[in-house]
Formats: structure tokens, sequence, C-alpha cells
């Protein structure tokens, strides 16, 4: 079987051997394949994979090896985003930053590259879970949820390089309650 597949391997694969893996797959978590489908996406055939387990559907996301994080001197903001980012300003977001660069250099994470696992993600949102004793969470950028202000703070957020403390603490913190009806999850199985 093929243990833990890259999208790209993911993609060389025919319909016969996705489904396959997919049945493979499955078992490993205590689950059952249900239809696979093949689509074209980005010009290539993409297979998408979902399972019934626990009474939770889930879809086949393909792990690999992925850059993230921001590297702030590789790159100069354009006007436009200057100007987006100090409307944010003027509306009093962009979490006391004086400009652009400087929001840049404090909230993104650093660039890294990473072995990322393949996983069976859930297709529905959840309620956000209370955390394990001990654990410590960054924020995945929950702060675009109000918005309010400009396009460019409300893309970086989502990004793959933000980290945000203030959110994390909300939603783990003494408004936990709150934000567990607020802020939706999608639960995550790795492949054992």
């Amino acid at each position: 079987m093929l243990a833990d597949p890259t999208l790209g391997r993911w993609r060389s694969l025919d319909l016969a051997e996705a489904r396959r893996f997919a049945g493979e797959a499955a078992a490993r978590v205590d689950g059952r394949v249900l239809p696979v489908e093949t689509v074209e996406h980005l010009g290539a055939p993409l297979h998408r994979v979902r399972i019934e387990r626990g009474g939770r559907d889930s879809a086949l996301v393909p792990g690999g090896r992925v850059r993230l994080g921001f590297d702030p001197g590789a790159r100069s903001p354009t006007p436009a985003q200057e100007a987006d980012f100090a409307e944010g300003l003027a509306e009093g977001y962009g979490f006391g930053a004086p400009d652009l660069l400087a929001h840049l250099v404090a909230e993104p994470s650093p660039p890294r590259t990473v072995e990322v696992p393949t996983v069976w993600m859930a297709v529905e949102a959840e309620p956000t879970p209370e955390p394990p004793d001990g654990a410590v969470h960054g924020g995945d950028g929950g702060t675009a949820v109000c918005g309010g202000y400009g396009s460019l703070l409300g893309r970086l957020p989502p990004a793959t390089a933000h980290r945000d403390a203030d959110t994390a603490e909300f939603a783990y913190g003494p408004d936990r309650e709150y934000a567990r009806d607020s802020f939706p999850v999608r639960p995550v199985l790795t492949l054992p």
C-alpha cells in the first residue's frame, strides 16, 4: 500500500489505485469508503475520497513537503497594499504596527519547510473542543472573523504563516464558551 501519499504521487494514481488506497486507508481508521471520484483540478486529475467513521464524514487530504511562513525581506508591499493597510490602521486595526512592513515582521511566522502527513479531515465543522491540560495553541487568525478592516489584513490571518496568540487566548481563555460556539473546527485524523 502507498504509505503516506504526497499530492503529486496521489495525482499520479489511476482511479483503481486510488480506490484501493482509499479502502486500505479507511480500514486503518475503522472507516467505510464512500464513493471515490476523479475531477479536473488545475489541469490534472484529482481523486476525491471520503469515508464515514463514527457518524462523521471525512475527506482524504494528501500530505508531503510544503513551505510555510513568510519572509518580509523577500518582497516589498505594493502601493495598493500599503494603502489598504493604512485604511485598516485608520479604522483601529493593525495590531499596533506603525506600517505594513512592521506588521509583516511581527505577525507571520518565519519561513520553514515541513512534512505534512496525509490525513482524514472532517467534511463538516464542529464546535471547538476543550484543549487538554497544559496544551499550548497558536491562533489561526480568527481576528478576521469580525471583518471591518481592509482586504489585505483580512487575507493575512488565514495564511499559513499567520500566528496570533491573542486569538488562541480568546479561544481557550476565559471567553472560551463564546469562542466554542462562534469558531468551529474540522477534526483531523492522521493515518496510523
